[in-house]
């Protein structure tokens, strides 16, 4: 089975190449090579080109079965609907354009959580997807494009609406250390503090990029399309995760950190929600581990570092 992932030098990119490289035939599609990744991607059957540039995805879909879809900028570069329309939706239809009359079977695209209509308790598949903010607006776009492609085609498609990525990047110059967790680790073992920008009260919900990874690949084989919302099992405030970063750290070196926070005030505080994720669950995702093993194993691999 050949896969071609959308996004290959980003932070999951390169992690699902890693993951999947000794079990598929992969092609990775790039925007370039950052140098830090040319012997790595060396190894690797590599297509250089801009999902705004058609003429540039010619013959990237040669003998492919499956496409994971990662490349989307991150929320705060979308700003506004242009942004969001050329970074996540005219790519990724020219994309479908290309990949028709080609072998391709399924489509896994990677959505996000934030489709889904703010201030919501119980967030399940069929909860309103009207946020309407450019880069939520542009992932429900993207979604609908791509129904409408599988069925022209007779595709399959997962679509998972992941929370919250984690989880130590592959490379020490990757992007990913921008990630609420991955930042709050690294900077606990460097500088010995974690710093938050609020005070801390709001609620997120988390998931590893191993099960991100585990969960796409449960879908290449699955005879069936769907949407799936992609989580932890629990939410979490930024503050207690932090507390929970700085108590893993002291238990494993007994090295005290500080915890720099706006102080709470006595303004209406955030409420936990429940993000479910049964649908998952029912096809058979479970999560590797509890938030809490998850962060005490990278402060290990970080502290190696």
């Amino acid at each position: 089975m050949r896969i071609l992932i959308i996004g290959g030098t980003g932070y999951l990119g390169t992690y699902f190449t890693d993951y999947l490289k000794d079990r598929y035939d992969l092609r990775l599609f790039v925007r370039s090579i950052p140098e830090y990744l040319k012997e790595y991607l060396s190894k690797h059957d590599v297509h250089i080109g801009e999902l705004t540039n058609r003429e540039s995805l010619k013959g990237l879909f040669k003998d492919v079965d499956v496409m994971i879809h990662l490349a989307s900028p991150p929320s705060f570069h979308c700003q506004n609907v242009k942004i969001a329309l050329d970074s996540n939706v005219n790519g990724l239809m020219n994309l479908l354009d290309e990949a028709e009359n080609s072998s391709l079977k399924k489509i896994i695209y990677f959505s996000t959580f934030h489709v889904y209509r703010p201030g919501l308790f119980d967030i399940h598949e069929n909860s309103p997807t009207d946020n309407h903010h450019p880069y939520a607006w542009s992932h429900v776009t993207s979604e609908q494009m791509i129904k409408f492609y599988s069925q022209k085609n007779n595709w399959q498609y997962g679509i998972i609406r992941s929370s919250n990525g984690y989880g130590v990047p592959l490379f020490e110059k990757s992007p990913g250390w921008g990630l609420v967790i991955n930042k709050l680790c690294k900077e606990a073992i460097e500088n010995h503090k974690v710093t938050l920008t609020t005070d801390g009260t709001e609620y997120r919900n988390f998931v590893h990029n191993s099960e991100q990874a585990k969960m796409a690949e449960l879908l290449f084989n699955r005879n069936q399309s769907g949407v799936y919302n992609l989580g932890g099992e629990e939410t979490i405030s930024l503050r207690n995760l932090a507390q929970m970063i700085i108590d893993k750290h002291y238990n494993l070196n007994g090295e005290k950190v500080e915890l720099v926070a706006l102080p709470i005030t006595e303004h209406k505080k955030p409420e936990p929600f429940y993000f479910n994720i049964e649908r998952a669950k029912n096809i058979g995702f479970a999560p590797n581990d509890t938030i809490e093993g998850h962060i005490e194993k990278m402060i290990k691999e970080l502290m190696k570092d």
